[in-house]
C-alpha cells in the first residue's frame, strides 16, 4: 500500500470514528407527566442545561460511554427502541444530533442558550454543601401534617386581618414613616422572606428526591432576585416538580405564620406591613408571563418543559406562515396541550409587547427623573453617616441602590435586545438585504427617539426652576414721620391724649401676655388715672411722655408676586396661578 492510500485510508477511519460521551453528561430518565405522544427524555450538560431529547437518541447517548464499535451499538439500541437501527444510522444520529447538542465529542465547543427572557449575570452565594444541609433540616415543613397546619394558620390568619386588623395596618404604615429603624426593620424582613422563599423551594426539590444546587443573586428582567438551581427536578414525577414550584410560596406562608405569631405575642405593629407585604410577593410570583413560579407552574400542570419554546412555531401557525420544522414541533403535544399553549402564548405575547412599548416610551425619562434623586439619596447618606445617624443613612442606601439597579437594568436589557437587532440584520444582510436595511434604519430611529426623549426630560428638569416658579419682588415704602421737637417737648397743659393712654395699656397688657408665669399685680393691670388739671412739668413726667411716645422706626411694605407655571411632559404650559404676598419690615 501506497503512502497516499494509508494516507486516505486513515482519513476515512477517522471520519467514521464514533465521538465519546462528553463530559459531566447526567441522564435523567423520562419525561413523566408530558403532554407529549411520545414521552421525551431528559439529558444535562456539565453547565446544567437540560437538554429534552427522544427515546432514540437517549438510546444511542447512552452506550457512547461504552468501548463498542458503531455496530455493537446499533444492536444494543435497536434491542432497547424494538426497531432497527444500523450502524449507519448510529453514525449519523451522533455527528448530527448529538454532536451539535453537546452530548458528544467537546462539549466546550457548544454555546449554551441564552435566552432574552432568562435570568442574567448569576452570582452563587450559598454552596451546594451548606445549602444542603439547611434543606435536609427542613423537610419535615413538607409533611402532609404540617402543611395542613401551615394552611389553615394562614386562612385564618388572612380572616383575622381583613375583619379586625385594618385600622392596625394604616396606623402601623403611619408609624412606619415616622421612624426610620421600623423601615430599615421591614426591607430587611423583605429580603430575608426572598432568600427563604428560595430556600424552600430547594427544600421541595429535596424532600422529593431531587438535589438542589446552589442559590444566588441575579438579574431578571429588571430586578435583583435571588435563584436557586433545582434542574434535577426533573427527574422527579408531576406531583414532585409541582411541590417544588409551590415550595417557595409555601415558605412564605410559613414566614407569615411566624410574623403573625410574633406580632401576637408582643403587639410590635410595624409587622403588620410584613404580612401585607408578603401577601403581595405571593401573588406575584403567580405570575405565567415570565419566568417566575407560575411559569413553571403552567408548565408542569401541561406537561411541557419549556412553553417558551413554542411561541415561534405558534405565531407562525397563526401568520399562516409555512415551516415545516414548527409544524412538526407543535405536532409532537397532544391538541389539548397544543390549544392551552396557543392560548398562553397569543396573551404572553401581547402582555409582553405592551410591556415592552411601555418600557421602550418611558426607559429614557425614567432614567432621567431618576437620575436627582440618585444624587439627593447620596448627598443624604452621606450627610446622615457623617452625622452618625447609621438607621438614616442604611436606609438611604437601600433606596439608592434600588435606584441605581434598575436604572442599570434598564441599561442592559436596551443593550441585549439592541445586540440582538444587530445580529439579526447582519445575518440576513446577504440574503434579504432591503429587509436588512429596514431593520436598520428602524433601529436607528429607535435610538434616535429613544436619545431625544431622555434629552428632552433633562432639559425640562435644567429649566424647571425658572419656568415653574417665577418670582418678582418689588418693595413700596411708607415712610413713617419722624418725631418732631414738639412730640418730644414737656406735655402740655391740656389733658393728655387718648392714644397715649393706650399706648401705655398695650404695652403693659403685651408684657404680662409674654411671660406667662408671672401673675401681673394690680397697678400692673389697672389702668393709670387721666389727671385732672395740668401737671407741673417735671423729669418724671416727660420721662412717661417719651415712653408712651417712642420715636418711629422706619417701615417698608414688600411686595412679592409668585407666578406658578404648571407643565406637561413635554415641556408646555398647561396652567398659570399668581398670587401676591405682603409683608412689612422695619
Amino acid at each position: 500500500m501506497t503512502k497516499v492510500e494509508n494516507t486516505i485510508s486513515t482519513a476515512l477511519d477517522t471520519m467514521q470514528a464514533i465521538p465519546g460521551l462528553a463530559h459531566g453528561i447526567e441522564f435523567l430518565g423520562e419525561f413523566e407527566g408530558s403532554a407529549f405522544h411520545d414521552r421525551p427524555c431528559l439529558l444535562r450538560r456539565a453547565d446544567g442545561e437540560v437538554l429534552q431529547v427522544s427515546p432514540l437518541l437517549y438510546a444511542v447517548a447512552s452506550h457512547l460511554n461504552e468501548a463498542l464499535d458503531d455496530a455493537e451499538i446499533a444492536e444494543r439500541v435497536t434491542a432497547a427502541v424494538k426497531y432497527d437501527v444500523s450502524a449507519d444510522n448510529i453514525r449519523y444520529l451522533v455527528a448530527e444530533k448529538l454532536v451539535p447538542l453537546g452530548v458528544a465529542g467537546n462539549e466546550e465547543a457548544v454555546a449554551k442558550e441564552d435566552p432574552l427572557l432568562a435570568l442574567k449575570f448569576r452570582v452563587g452565594v450559598v454552596p451546594e454543601r451548606l445549602h444542603r444541609v439547611v434543606t435536609t433540616a427542613l423537610r419535615p415543613l413538607f409533611a402532609r401534617p404540617a402543611v395542613v397546619l401551615v394552611l389553615s394558620a394562614l386562612a385564618s390568619l388572612d380572616i383575622w386581618i381583613v375583619s379586625s386588623r385594618r385600622t392596625d395596618i394604616v396606623l402601623a404604615g403611619a408609624e412606619i414613616l415616622q421612624h426610620p429603624a421600623q423601615l430599615l426593620l421591614i426591607s430587611c424582613l423583605v429580603i430575608s422572606a426572598g432568600m427563604f422563599h428560595e430556600i424552600g423551594h430547594a427544600t421541595g426539590a429535596r424532600y422529593g428526591g431531587a438535589t438542589p444546587g446552589t442559590m444566588g443573586i441575579g438579574l431578571y428582567l429588571i430586578w435583583p432576585v435571588f435563584f436557586t438551581d433545582v434542574s434535577d427536578s426533573y427527574r422527579l414525577n408531576k406531583l414532585g416538580r409541582l411541590r417544588t414550584d409551590l415550595g417557595g410560596v409555601y415558605f412564605n406562608a410559613v414566614a407569615l405564620v411566624g410574623c403573625a405569631s410574633a406580632y401576637l405575642a408582643t403587639g410590635f405593629k410595624p409587622l403588620l406591613i410584613f404580612v401585607v407585604l408578603s401577601h403581595f410577593q405571593i401573588l406575584y410570583q403567580f405570575i405565567p408571563f415570565v419566568r417566575l413560579d407560575g411559569y413553571w407552574i403552567l408548565s408542569d400542570l401541561i406537561g411541557v418543559p419549556n412553553p417558551f419554546a413554542y411561541v415561534g412555531p405558534v405565531i407562525q401557525r397563526i401568520i399562516r406562515r409555512k415551516n415545516e420544522t414548527s409544524k412538526a414541533r407543535l405536532l409532537e403535544i397532544k391538541p389539548w396541550a397544543r390549544r392551552v399553549i396557543t392560548a398562553w402564548v397569543v396573551v404572553t405575547v401581547l402582555v409582553l409587547a405592551v410591556n415592552a412599548f411601555f418600557l421602550g416610551i418611558f426607559g429614557p425619562r425614567m432614567l432621567a427623573a431618576t437620575w436627582n434623586p440618585a444624587q439627593d439619596r447620596v448627598r443624604g447618606l452621606v450627610a446622615d453617616f457623617s452625622h452618625g445617624h447609621i438607621v438614616d443613612g442604611l436606609n438611604s442606601v437601600m433606596a439608592f441602590a434600588l435606584l441605581v439597579i434598575s436604572d442599570l437594568a434598564v441599561v442592559l436589557i436596551s443593550g441585549l435586545i439592541l445586540q440582538r437587532l444587530l445580529r439579526e440584520i447582519i445575518s440576513r444582510r446577504a440574503k434579504q438585504p432591503l429587509l436588512a436595511s429596514a431593520l436598520a434604519c428602524l433601529v436607528l430611529a429607535f435610538i434616535s427617539f429613544q436619545v431625544a426623549q431622555f434629552n428632552s426630560v433633562d432639559r425640562a428638569r435644567h429649566k424647571f426652576p425658572q419656568q415653574v416658579i417665577k418670582s418678582s419682588s418689588q418693595e413700596s415704602f411708607q415712610p413713617v414721620p419722624s418725631p418732631t421737637p414738639q412730640m418730644l417737648a414737656a406735655p402740655s397743659t391740656e389733658p393728655p391724649k387718648p392714644v397715649a393712654r393706650a399706648l401705655t395699656h398695650t404695652t403693659n397688657r403685651q408684657r404680662s401676655s409674654a411671660d406667662s408665669r408671672t401673675k401681673p399685680t394690680t397697678d400692673q393691670a389697672k389702668p393709670a388715672p387721666l389727671p385732672t388739671s395740668a401737671p407741673t412739668p417735671s423729669t418724671s413726667t416727660s420721662t412717661t411722655v417719651v415712653q408712651n411716645v417712642a420715636a418711629p422706626k422706619p417701615r417698608r411694605e414688600v411686595t412679592t408676586t409668585i407666578t406658578t407655571y404648571t407643565l406637561d411632559a413635554n415641556g408646555k404650559i398647561l396652567d398659570v396661578k399668581t398670587r401676591v404676598e405682603r409683608r412689612i419690615e422695619e
